[in-house]
C-alpha cells in the first residue's frame, strides 16, 4: 500500500492557482451554452486551498495498471470548467496521450470541493481550469 501512495504523485508547478491577472478572455462553449473564461480578474479556486485539493486527488486517483507495468511516467492533465454556479463540468483527464481509466474518481474529488467562483469585471463567470500533476513511479 505504501508503494501505491509513493508512486502516484510528485506535484509540479500547477497553473491552476498561479494565473496572472490579465484582461478577461473567453470563448463560447457550445456544450455549456455560455462563455467560458480562461484568463480573468479572479480565477476560480477551492475554499480548502490547493494543497488540500492535491492531497485528496493523490489519495483517490488510481494510476492505470498497464501504465504502471510499462513504467510510464509523465504528466497527468486535468481540464475542466467551474460553472457560474460552482459546479464542475467538461472534465477531461489524460496522461500525455494516454486517457486515465479512472475519470470518475477525479470528477468526484473535484465535484466535492467547494469552489469560489471566478470573476471578470466583478461578475461571476464560468472558468476553464487546468491542473498538471507530474507522475513519478519512484
Amino acid at each position: 500500500m505504501y508503494y501505491n501512495l509513493l508512486l502516484l504523485f510528485c506535484l509540479s508547478s500547477i497553473p491552476l492557482f498561479a494565473q496572472e491577472k490579465a484582461k478577461c478572455v473567453s470563448t463560447y462553449d457550445a456544450e455549456l451554452g455560455e462563455e467560458v473564461y480562461e484568463y480573468l480578474d479572479e480565477p476560480a479556486t477551492t475554499k480548502g486551498g490547493s494543497s488540500k485539493l492535491f492531497s485528496t486527488l493523490a489519495k483517490n486517483i488510481k494510476y492505470p495498471t498497464e501504465a504502471k507495468r510499462m513504467r510510464l511516467e509523465g504528466k497527468l492533465y486535468i481540464d475542466f470548467v467551474v460553472t457560474k454556479k460552482g459546479k464542475v463540468a467538461n472534465l477531461k483527464v489524460s496522461i500525455g496521450d494516454v486517457p486515465l481509466d479512472d475519470t470518475e474518481s477525479v470528477y468526484r474529488v473535484l465535484s466535492n470541493e467547494e469552489w469560489i467562483i471566478g470573476k471578470c469585471n466583478g461578475k461571476h463567470v464560468a472558468t476553464k481550469l487546468k491542473i498538471v500533476i507530474t507522475i513519478c513511479l519512484g
